[in-house]
């Protein structure tokens, strides 16, 4: 084991998103974690990004970070203890919580690294041999019904057995949103699973009416109706239709979750490493979720470099595990800068191999990114 992890820079790299919107969908900005050891170790990590949030979480990394200047990069617990305590004062967040994220995981790449290992063997090992996946077709534009089963049987044609997409996002009324899930159905047959995703903007007897049509669908899940906070709502629609209901991916640390648990409001939760407060918090929202009989899916809309990596490791070892979140529009976004990304193979993952997050990044190239050199 290295016996020198004392950190000596914690840096931000800010890759913007992709202005060129020509394909199924823009390439989201992205904020990855680099920090250094007296050893020579370096590790890496990455924060959730919300459009806008940029600068202000690259801003709390380097502030964050400079109460980890001169400690060990092991000593995970007295970091995250502070950043929730002391650094945010007990009110977290979401910016704190990406930035606490983004340097967390780095300190358990570098742990990784150090003891030449795997991130999940640290943990515990693993529950599985390999890991499920979702596809998510998510995009901003505005595809006919006809493009969006085109790109769903895309998806399936690859191996993905499950795919999500946002009926609502540009249905022109709640009619028009059941024929399009109805038209995906039809098109990738009864054995595909087939969630959709309503990004908070329903109402809930419009949720009902929609999800009592949409039963001979057989959806595997319905996503995000409504706010998270509005637990007893959620409670509501639980008892109401018939499809499973999913949520979480805007909370933050497992506090968040609390309500959520004790009124039995949602049968499957899906924090994102990212954000939820990283490996650790997650652990224990995964914990907490079993004790409650209730399905972990992990969220990922973060790159498919570290933020897909340490997914992975944090799957290998949750009991309770859903399928995890897979964006394939994005999976080639930092080819350019980083090596090692996992691929997946029918729409599984193999269990990571490299040590720590198996990722390395060309820094150099980081720094002023462009795309219209990389991209």
């Amino acid at each position: 084991m290295q016996t020198n992890l004392i950190i000596t820079d914690v840096k931000s790299y800010l890759i913007p998103e992709d202005p060129q919107i020509d394909g199924w969908c823009k390439l989201r900005p992205n904020i990855i974690v680099r920090i250094e050891t007296e050893s020579g170790l370096s590790g890496w990590g990455e924060c959730y990004v919300s459009a806008g949030h940029e600068n202000a979480i690259c801003s709390l990394v380097d502030s964050l970070g400079r109460s980890v200047l001169g400690k060990d990069a092991s000593n995970i617990r007295a970091f995250t203890k502070h950043a929730m305590a002391d650094f945010s004062n007990q009110f977290i967040s979401m910016d704190v919580a990406s930035a606490t994220s983004g340097i967390e995981l780095a300190m358990w790449d570098i742990l990784g690294k150090s003891l030449d290992t795997p991130v999940y063997q640290l943990l515990g090992g693993s529950y599985r041999d390999e890991i499920p996946l979702y596809a998510n077709m998510w995009t901003e534009r505005s595809w006919t019904t006809e493009e969006t089963v085109k790109k769903a049987l895309e998806y399936v044609e690859s191996g993905f057995d499950i795919v999500k997409f946002y009926p609502m996002w540009h249905a022109k009324d709640d009619a028009d949103c059941v024929a399009r899930v109805k038209a995906i159905r039809d098109a990738i047959g009864p054995d595909i699973g087939l969630a959709i995703d309503f990004v908070r903007r329903v109402m809930p007897e419009q949720l009902r009416a929609i999800c009592r049509q949409l039963e001979p669908t057989n959806l595997a899940w319905v996503e995000d109706p409504v706010p998270p906070h509005h637990t007893s709502t959620l409670k509501w629609l639980r008892e109401h239709i018939q499809q499973p209901l999913l949520a979480g991916e805007s909370i933050g640390y497992k506090h968040g979750f609390a309500d959520i648990m004790a009124q039995g409001a949602l049968g499957c939760i899906n924090p994102d490493i990212c954000l939820g407060g990283g490996l650790l918090e997650m652990h224990e929202i995964a914990a907490i979720a079993d004790t409650h009989m209730v399905m972990f899916s992990p969220h990922n809309y973060n790159s498919m470099t570290v933020g897909l990596s340490a997914t992975a490791n944090l799957a290998a070892g949750i009991r309770n595990l859903a399928p995890v979140e897979y964006f394939p529009e994005h999976a080639q976004k930092l080819d350019e800068i980083c090596s090692g990304r996992m691929v997946p193979q029918n729409g599984k993952l193999k269990l990571p191999e490299g040590p720590g997050f198996g990722l390395s990044f060309d820094d150099s190239k980081m720094t002023g990114f462009e795309w219209s050199k990389w991209g």
